[in-house]
């Protein structure tokens, strides 16, 4: 479930079983029934409960009931979830939406908010269709990308058209994301920030082509085509053919994603040689917001120590802290604090109690994209869903191919912790810097040594 959340009521929007219906006025938000810990009277050890509208006794009997099940349960698809939103509503203009590279004539519509430029239109397209005109002129978007098929999943809070295509002139792979804006002078805020970000564990940007039906424009993001498929999937696999998952793995996920939290946190570089860190005095804090699984990416084509390349993707939720407008993330993902302000504003009994709650929600920080990323390091780890009190975390690390590594299992209990002040700050980057350069130390042995992964991962 994707949830974004701005502190105002306003424009509603459904999921994808109905993603056409939209209302105007008091929203309600999505149920949020996950396991987090609310810290006790008494102090320091996380007692375990729900934030929810039902009766809590029979509520907490179902769930107990389940508990057993869900232990084994692979982490379930991301379902999208009702959006508060607040633009004002206004009139909407339909245009044809479906046309495919060759210039066939469009076969289906879909209504847009022009004056909601972040609002994306819904697509259930077939492998052969663009849900937008765009020119097939030699000189335009078509003429230079071959259409391999549009892929499925809505990335981000909406769903954003996503497409696998083939560079003409080179035969090489290139996904293209379409996202609605004014006019072509309006920069999408996904590219604002890729362009700024040159990182080996960041994903690219190609370039960005505008396409104009009258008054209405879509922006082409191109991104380059990772050949590995999703970490999620690679999870997938490993659990369907009842491998674990490789400590090398691991070591390789946690060096790269380091590398890029602190690039993206802080600016920074570092070298080992001297062991030093440089920072970018220009550099302004960007925060992920929706890091997870399916986000991060793996390509072969530039393999390391015989792994693949791990990148960071999709900033369709990204902002700078600086200006961070709301609240968003996953379910699953986003930190215990910011859960609750959902459950809490879904049981408030008036819009303008659930204002108020909303109002007073914290500021989000690179905390919360730490608590998103030791979210997926357990779930990588243990190949099961997070959703344990802190002593059954310890336990199924000490089960998993990763027991006995002190550092990894620090560094999950760091980023899980309750209280975000205790998670990694600015102030421990040497420290995991450190780290990262270990791992990578680690792995160049093993790969010098002749370590390979198995052939069937």
């Amino acid at each position: 479930m994707i949830l974004e959340c701005r502190p105002l009521v306003g424009h509603f929007r459904r999921g994808q079983n109905a993603k056409d219906e939209q209302m105007t006025g008091p929203t309600v938000l999505a149920r949020t029934r996950r396991l987090f810990p609310v810290r006790s009277a008494t102090g320091k050890q996380p007692r375990w409960g729900f934030w929810h509208r039902k009766d809590k006794k029979e509520e907490s009997k179902a769930e107990e009931s389940k508990a057993e099940e869900r232990k084994e349960e692979e982490p379930e698809e991301e379902r999208e979830a009702p959006i508060v939103d607040s633009a004002p509503s206004v009139a909407t203009l339909t245009i044809s939406a479906f046309a495919d590279f060759d210039g066939t004539q469009a076969t289906a519509g879909v209504s847009l908010n022009l004056d909601k430029p972040t609002e994306r239109p819904s697509s259930e397209t077939s492998d052969d269709t663009l849900p937008v005109i765009i020119d097939p002129a030699p000189n335009r978007l078509p003429a230079a990308y071959e259409l391999v098929k549009t892929l499925n999943g809505a990335l981000g809070v909406f769903n954003t058209p996503i497409h696998l295509v083939r560079q003409r002139i080179s035969s090489k792979l290139f996904i293209i994301k379409q996202v609605p804006v004014r006019d072509h002078t309006e920069w999408p805020s996904e590219a604002a920030i890729l362009e700024d970000l040159v990182h080996p564990n960041i994903i690219g940007i190609e370039s960005v082509h505008y396409d104009h039906n009258g008054p209405f424009c879509i922006a082409n993001i191109v991104l380059p085509y990772c050949s590995g498929g999703d970490v999620q999937d690679f999870a997938s696999h490993l659990r369907a053919i009842g491998n674990s998952m490789p400590v090398q793995f691991i070591h390789h996920y946690v060096s790269s994603m380091l590398d890029a939290l602190l690039y993206l946190h802080n600016g920074e570089s570092y070298d080992t040689a001297t062991d030093t860190i440089t920072r970018n005095p220009h550099h302004s804090t960007i925060l992920h917001r929706d890091i997870k699984e399916r986000n991060i990416f793996l390509d072969h084509s530039n393999p390391i120590y015989g792994l693949p390349q791990i990148l960071l993707a999709d900033f369709g939720l990204s902002s700078h802290e600086i200006s961070c407008p709301n609240i968003c993330g996953t379910e699953g993902y986003m930190c215990p604090s910011l859960m609750t302000i959902f459950s809490l504003a879904e049981a408030a009994p008036t819009p303008s109690h659930q204002l108020s709650i909303l109002s007073s929600a914290p500021k989000m920080s690179p905390c919360s994209d730490w608590f998103s990323f030791g979210v997926t390091l357990y779930q990588l780890i243990t190949l099961k869903r997070y959703h344990y009190a802190e002593s059954e975390i310890f336990l199924d690390f000490a089960a998993s191919t990763s027991m006995g590594q002190t550092d990894i299992m620090e560094l999950m209990a760091d980023c899980l912790e309750f209280e975000p002040g205790n998670r990694p700050r600015a102030e421990d980057s040497l420290r995991l810097h450190r780290l990262s350069a270990k791992l990578k130390k680690g792995l160049k042995e093993w790969y010098n040594e002749g370590g390979r992964l198995p052939d069937e991962i």
